[in-house]
């Protein structure tokens, strides 16, 4: 069979080979999807094997999340390896080890708790002999998210930098700002946190000050999940200087290539309208992170402006089979951002209306106070089912938004009789 009849034919012939595909590849649930419902003896066959296999890999997981204590998670699993078909036997068996793991963790957490007041100073260090509900051992926690060179550094700052951090979580950036102040002074490391406490008070202009001499002074690290550099560059953004940004990520992603600062780049080309540049990158990112739905709709996104509306719906599709199916052990939540798209991109086109139509009722489902983006898509919906008062449709969006709001073209666009 051809790419174009194997890709997007729906015969029996076609789902079969894909679904071969996809078991090459590992993913199985995809390929269960592709069987289901085919009354071929070996799709059959296919099938019954790829559920047990389902129904076995969620058993394991819930085995190891019960391992690291993740109990809901453990719980997850078990309830899909259920609906897979897994035996009852064998759902008790792992939920008993669990509840005993379970058991044995509360009686080691009460044991350390009797502990805690027992607990005597490192050396002259006091804060890593603290008992856990102690304050400063948040700031302890924090440290620990830090790169292990920078770690030292941070600690030789002292009880004084602790607090301005402690005065930063419990809510007063501001004072917080101050009193990082001379610790800037005795060592650049302290100045993320500083750039942290500028950013939670409205000072962006300051925190790209902090971020840019922490770069030169001490390099760019990812710190609890946050890369310094991809920060600045946003922040850069932010405050109109989008070129600026992109030159400092230019000469970044020369020395590291980390997804982070490929991110913010992709982002930033869309917002200065590079769309084929902007598209190239998100490509190139989904490639590397296949089941992100941010990168998903980024791409869609962009696709959008550059009229390939047919390719953002395929990505969208993609998107929302192989990462928010129901049964898949690393399904995720139903990404209603992605459904919102994906059914604006139909009814604008007027394309697919049994697609469009089962989109709208996983939005009626999920989203218990419409937006003004569902009132949109409700309004287009009526007007392809030949409402008789299309200008009324429109009317009634654009009572909602300012003279300036850019969605006031998107009614023009699909009302034109409202200009």
């Amino acid at each position: 069979m051809g790419w174009f009849q194997r890709v997007f034919s729906s015969s029996p012939q076609a789902r079969m080979e894909r679904a071969e595909i996809f078991i090459a590849k590992g993913r199985l649930n995809d390929a269960r999807i592709e069987l289901e419902g085919l009354d071929e003896p070996r799709a059959k066959i296919k099938y019954d094997e790829i559920v047990q296999e389902l129904a076995q890999r969620n058993l394991d997981e819930a085995q190891a999340r019960f391992q690291s204590g993740d109990y809901q998670g453990a719980n997850d699993h078990l309830e899909l390896a259920k609906n897979f078909g897994a035996t009852t036997d064998d759902i008790r068996k792992i939920k008993y080890s669990g509840s005993k793991l379970q058991k044995e963790r509360r009686q080691k957490a009460m044991d350390e708790r009797r502990k805690k007041n027992t607990l005597q100073p490192v050396k002259d260090d006091p804060i890593w002999s603290l008992p856990p509900d102690h304050p400063k051992y948040r700031y302890a926690m924090r440290v620990e998210n830090y790169p292990k060179e920078l770690r030292m550094r941070l600690i030789s700052l002292g009880t004084g930098f602790a607090d301005a951090f402690l005065e930063l979580e419990d809510g007063d950036p501001r004072k917080a700002y101050e009193r990082f102040a001379p610790f800037v002074e005795k060592d650049p490391v302290a100045r993320f946190e500083r750039a942290r406490a500028a950013i939670a008070a409205n000072m962006a202009l300051d925190a790209v000050g902090d971020l840019h001499i922490f770069g030169e002074m001490v390099g760019h690290h990812v710190i609890d999940n946050v890369h310094t550099g991809a920060l600045l560059s946003q922040l850069l953004a932010q405050i109109g200087r989008p070129q600026e940004a992109l030159d400092k990520l230019n000469a970044m992603r020369k020395k590291e290539e980390h997804p982070a600062l490929s991110m913010i780049h992709a982002q930033l080309l869309e917002a200065t309208n590079q769309l084929d540049k902007s598209e190239k990158l998100f490509q190139t990112l989904l490639t590397t992170f296949p089941d992100s739905m941010n990168i998903i709709r980024s791409l869609a996104r962009v696709k959008i402006k550059l009229k390939k509306k047919p390719e953002a719906a395929a990505v969208l599709e993609s998107g929302l089979k192989r990462c928010c199916t129901p049964g898949k052990c690393s399904s995720q939540p139903l990404d209603i951002a992605a459904v919102r798209m994906l059914a604006q991109v139909y009814l604008e086109e007027r394309m697919a209306p049994a697609r469009t139509s089962g989109l709208l009722q996983q939005l009626d489902q999920y989203v218990k106070n419409p937006t003004w983006e569902d009132k949109y898509l409700s309004a287009l919906s009526a007007r392809n089912n030949a409402h008789p008062f299309p200008v009324e449709l429109g009317n009634n969006l654009l009572r909602a938004l300012s003279p300036n709001d850019p969605r006031r073209e998107l009614v023009f666009q699909a009302f034109p009789s409202t200009r």
